[in-house]
């Protein structure tokens, strides 16, 4: 026989996890007469079977949802509901949430004699069907809560680690749960460089370092870089940006942050040292520029730390560096119709800068030689990112330019000329010209060889 019950309340058999104390999420409503007859909604993560405290969850965590329902009320003065058997109320969970498997309950209610006022059945396609029996009827202000046990997908999560789970509620049918989740492919930090302008003579490395795309809470956290010799810090490159980050892990660059949100007072030419001000949660990305000091060095590994209260993590990045000769010569193929040799010099094809009084080439050989007169052009190359040259290269003028010395004799009783840039150059140059036999020698064979010299380094051809 059914009994009238006023304000009785629904027990599930599986246990319900009520939040306090900000752990976890619980949000109430009380209903209004939209179409829902769920009126709130708790949402806990377990991971090994224990509850998880912190604010930000790992995906594929288990997920258990309290559903806190009231059947609307049709008559405020009697308290009755309109509901009979075999009505039944259908509700969508969150897409993020996954069902392993098809499962069902019982609605208990200790107001009735079979203890059970329906079913609420749980699919895998995240619906939860209530079916009330004919013990519904003759109800009163009839109420209750179920559990359903789900998991935080890795399939099914996407976009943000910031995620809206929606679980409408009468009163609100926008009604969402908002939770952070650790991205698969987070880390505490990573460094990274990249030579600039361009990777093929760079005078400078930018740096980034990217610190909690894992989004852990870290506490007094700081970043440090102790510089290698040959580079040096230019402190007003510093700056700092939060980072975007998706559940894969993958990262993009948002707006820079204040100057008021972290301290680079402590950093040097030699060392970067920044200190967030307060505890952070999100992911940012700290850029730094290195200008080079010694090109001789062909790589620079730096290592950047993250440190805090329980952490002290580190990544290291190796920048190899690309430089152009700075001087190289080479011989042409001999030609007999005129019984000349062209010659080639690629000078400052490391793209230094030179003073116009250190700008000097010496170019020296065989006695039995003399310089094609006009044969000499000096050329102004532009090099690619790969070290490449840029088209042929544009002639330059003897006279405003340079100046041409010839002919010189060495020591060794060689002979040549002189070539002096008459501007400081930061550039590479190309010189062609050609030398021919001083006097024709028949039967006689010679081997020629060409020297050029440049701040006493020598390069030779034959």
């Amino acid at each position: 026989m059914k009994k009238k019950t006023i304000g009785a309340w629904l027990v599930v058999v599986m246990l319900i996890t009520q939040f306090a104390n900000g752990f976890g999420f619980m949000t109430k409503v009380k209903a209004d007469g939209t179409d829902s007859i769920i009126t709130s909604v708790t949402m806990a993560v377990y991971e090994n079977g224990t509850q998880v405290t912190d604010n930000v969850y790992k995906l594929d965590s288990e997920v258990k949802v309290g559903l806190t329902f009231k059947l609307p009320v049709t008559d405020p003065d009697t308290g009755a509901h309109g509901y009979k058997g075999g009505d039944t109320f259908v509700y969508q969970l969150p897409s993020q949430l996954a069902i392993d498997k098809n499962y069902s309950g019982k609605l208990l209610y200790d107001g009735v004699e079979s203890g059970s006022i329906g079913t609420y059945a749980v699919g895998t396609d995240n619906k939860v069907v209530l079916t009330f029996n004919s013990e519904i009827e003759g109800l009163f202000n009839v109420g209750g809560t179920f559990n359903v046990t789900s998991k935080l997908s890795s399939t099914k999560v996407t976009g943000t680690t910031t995620q809206e789970l929606l679980f409408p509620i009468a009163g609100n049918l926008n009604n969402t749960i908002v939770i952070k989740v650790h991205p698969k492919g987070g880390t505490s930090i990573t460094k990274d460089g990249i030579p600039q302008p361009q990777k093929y003579n760079p005078s400078s490395i930018l740096w980034t370092v990217d610190v909690n795309t894992v989004q852990d809470e870290v506490y007094k956290a700081v970043v440090t870089d102790s510089l290698l010799a040959g580079l040096e810090l230019d402190l007003s490159s510093i700056e700092v940006y939060k980072l975007a980050v998706d559940v894969q892990g993958n990262t993009s660059q948002q707006g820079k942050i204040s100057s008021d949100q972290y301290d680079a007072s402590g950093s040097t030419v030699s060392s970067l040292n920044l200190k967030f001000t307060n505890t952070i949660t999100d992911a940012y990305r700290v850029k730094f520029s290195t200008k080079i000091t010694d090109t001789a060095v062909k790589s620079f590994t730096n290592t950047a730390k993250l440190t805090g209260e329980g952490i002290d993590k580190s990544s290291s990045k190796t920048v190899d560096i690309v430089r152009g000769l700075p001087l190289k010569k080479t011989a042409g193929n001999f030609d007999p119709a005129d019984e000349t040799i062209p010659w080639e010099i690629q000078f400052n094809y490391n793209e230094q800068t030179i003073t116009s009084a250190n700008a000097v080439l010496l170019d020296y050989f065989n006695d039995s030689q003399k310089l094609v007169e006009g044969s000499l052009v000096v050329y102004k190359i532009q090099l690619d990112q790969d070290g490449k040259e840029v088209g042929s290269g544009t002639p330059i003028n003897e006279g405003p330019d340079y100046t041409l010395t010839s002919p010189l004799t060495d020591k060794t009783g060689k002979t040549g000329f002189k070539l002096q840039f008459n501007n400081d150059i930061n550039t590479a140059y190309k010189i062609k010209y050609k030398t021919k036999v001083k006097d024709r020698v028949y039967g006689y064979t010679e081997t020629i060889r060409n020297d050029v010299t440049y701040n006493g380094e020598t390069k030779w051809a034959t």
